[in-house]
């Protein structure tokens, strides 16, 4: 995989270490030992994105130091080092960094930059050199923390805490403290909030244009399992064979959630019909690229475990499929041909509001659908359920109102269209009497109060 002028290769027999060359095609050893060392920290495509980074990030600012002739343009001292990461930031990841009143600096995101792989830099940058710190290659303090928090000695200080992702997110139980941020560049505007996708035709429109940009069964798979079950690409394209048996070979497959290491801690379930299309699929071709040519018949034999081995989805190499490979090949190209600006994670949104409407719709008492909600919020994996449903309950509550809104204004339209038709005269509506709101005799501040009202002089 090549980033800019540098680029990795996988350790043969090793999927979670690399060898990391720089433009000149030489072992890069602070990025190889990076990619090394963080697997034993980091899943294995958290360590390939970081990579991506890094080596995005290393091969300019070799490239902006060749002019210095520096040997090792990374180890030098923290002022340098965080002039370079803003210099970076600034240039060629298009943000606005401004110093904060307490040390340390915001990032903006300005139209030109990518949020997400802004945020993964930065992170990327702090675990590197905390790792060649610990292993002797960098002799300073961390240049991407500005101080550090001992929670051990400040566990009772209410300021004090490390939340990953806001408590709305879901992927964090609920600590009503303050964070206390050690970052030296800190992304600002990152609250996460759930988006609210209700256009009932997405589905149909992605897979009507996935036909016609020559979609086969594996992508149309993918994609009505991504809509019919509200997982994440990871999670899918990380299902194996093992994972479908031991939920029955039917409509259900056992699966990771995000943070949980890949052991599987939930279940994911779709259609009839897409369990028909999947056993059609493995049948014919995945059977194909299969190194085995096994069918799924065959792969019964098997134990287990061997089953756990089996990718569920496979290239036409016969390796597993990976989220990237699937979003830039094949979701991408049917979203453009659709005129549809969507990320592939909107059908995970998209799933939770199909199934609140739904919930909604029954119509039934608050416990039964206090209960609902509850199984959905287990279904997804969400540590903090509630307030991750908030933001769709809320959009749900005012689509309630708005439908009672409209049945009142088409009750009061059919009465005046009851009225006119009937030809009333106007003079037969008995007037109600007005009443005197306003005393004879007011003092000062009635008077003032009085002109304030607009009374008529």
């Amino acid at each position: 995989m090549i980033s800019q002028d540098y680029f990795f290769k996988r350790i043969k027999g090793d999927l979670s270490s690399y060898l990391v060359f720089d433009h000149s095609s030489k072992l890069h050893i602070p990025l190889t030992q990076f990619a090394h060392f963080s697997g034993a920290f980091f899943s294995k495509n958290t360590v390939t994105t970081y990579l991506y980074g890094l080596m995005k990030y290393f091969s300019w600012l070799e490239q902006e130091s060749s002019l210095a002739s520096e040997p090792n343009p990374w180890n030098r001292s923290n002022e340098t080092v965080r002039e370079s990461i803003m210099a970076y930031l600034a240039y060629c990841l298009k943000c606005q960094v401004r110093m904060h009143n307490e040390g340390y600096y915001l990032v903006f995101a300005t139209q030109g930059t990518n949020k997400t792989f802004t945020k993964t830099f930065l992170s990327a940058i702090k675990q590197f050199y905390q790792l060649m710190i610990d292993k002797k290659e960098y002799n300073q303090d961390n240049p991407l923390i500005q101080f550090k928090v001992n929670i051990r000695e400040n566990k009772n200080d209410p300021l004090v805490s490390l939340p990953i992702m806001p408590f709305i997110s879901g992927v964090r139980e609920h600590n009503p403290r303050k964070r206390l941020s050690s970052c030296y560049f800190v992304l600002a505007n990152e609250r996460w909030e759930p988006q609210i996708v209700d256009n009932a035709d997405f589905p149909a429109l992605i897979l009507e244009a996935g036909a016609l940009v020559g979609w086969k069964k594996r992508e149309i798979v993918i994609t009505r399992m991504l809509f019919e079950t509200g997982a994440r690409i990871s999670e899918i394209c990380g299902l194996t064979l093992g994972d479908w048996y031991r939920r029955g070979l039917n409509q259900e497959a056992s699966a990771f959630n995000k943070g949980s290491y890949n052991q599987r801690v939930k279940f994911l379930r779709w259609s009839n019909n897409t369990t028909k299309l999947l056993i059609q699929y493995f049948n014919e071709e995945r059977c194909k690229l299969d190194s085995g040519k096994l069918s799924l018949k065959k792969y019964l034999h098997y134990t287990s475990e061997q089953l756990d081995e089996v990718p569920l989805f496979l290239t036409k190499r016969g390796k597993s499929i990976t989220p990237k490979l699937y979003r830039d090949l094949y979701w991408n190209r049917a979203c453009a041909r659709a005129k549809i600006d969507a990320n592939i994670h909107q059908t995970r949104h998209w799933y939770v509001t199909a199934a609140i409407r739904q919930i909604y719709d029954l119509k039934q008492d608050s416990a039964s659908q206090e209960r609902r909600v509850q199984e959905l919020i287990q279904y997804m994996g969400w540590r903090s359920g509630k307030n991750t449903l908030e933001a769709y309950k809320h959009y749900f509550d005012q689509q309630s109102y708005v439908e009672i809104h409209d049945r009142l204004h088409r009750k009061l339209n059919s009465q005046l269209q009851a009225r006119l038709k009937k030809g009333s005269p106007s003079s037969n509506i008995t007037p109600i009497p007005q009443r005197n709101l306003f005393p004879d005799k007011i003092d000062g501040d009635w008077e003032y109060l009085y002109q304030l009202g607009g009374k008529d002089q």
